[in-house]
């Protein structure tokens, strides 16, 4: 019943959305559903009391963890108050340290019964996130030499700075489950801010 309903709110999603809304690249996680806050603030809160979570992924090991995804997730739920409030931490380090994404989080939600056994979960998130790039870590041909090892910066190297940008952004979602199934949707990047060293401005994404 549960994938059911998840492939209908898939569907319902790519049917009303403009696809040209939907662009941009967030962190991933091979298990996203361990990362429930991520991937919808509505999750924020959905135990009883206290969650502490930590992921990790190490994209292409053979690569020498040039890829690499950390989190950490803490939320609480407040009965009396029929809320969820959490924080979040999340790094996407790229090249070891070449392109380095940092987001810390606030979350909130709020469950309400609609009918016996049956909630709404609407839930937001607001974040501060950071991009830094470092062109010292950048390997170009000459840094390799005839035996294969591999120094960066050997061969003279990028003749540029270290730079970084910082930005606030903001999510939302809604979440209608019940004993056997939930179904839900969020919307990220609310804000739209300057996430690269150039001009890009970001656009709205949607997670279903």
């Amino acid at each position: 019943m549960r994938h059911y309903f998840i492939k209908i709110s898939i569907i319902v999603s790519l049917l009303v959305l403009p696809t040209s809304l939907l662009r941009g690249q967030d962190m991933s996680f091979s298990q996203m559903y361990e990362s429930s806050m991520y991937l919808s603030p509505s999750f924020t809160g959905f135990t009883t009391g206290s969650r502490l979570g930590l992921n990790y992924r190490n994209q292409w090991p053979g690569a020498g963890k040039a890829y690499q995804f950390y989190g950490v997730a803490l939320d609480h739920y407040f009965e009396p108050f029929n809320s969820g409030v959490g924080f979040m931490f999340l790094r996407d380090d790229q090249g070891k340290g070449l392109l380095v994404n940092d987001e810390l989080a606030f979350l909130y939600s709020y469950e309400f019964a609609v009918a016996e056994d049956l909630f709404l979960r609407p839930g937001i998130a607001f974040k501060y996130a950071q991009r830094r790039i470092d062109p010292s870590k950048v390997v170009l041909p000459e840094d390799i030499d005839p035996g294969g090892v591999i120094t960066p910066g050997q061969g003279g190297g990028l003749d540029l700075e270290t730079e970084s940008t910082s930005r606030f952004d903001a999510a939302a979602s809604l979440m209608f489950y019940g004993k056997s199934f939930w179904v839900g949707a969020s919307f990220d990047h609310l804000v739209r801010s300057n996430v690269s060293f150039t001009d890009l401005r970001t656009s709205i994404g949607v997670k279903t």
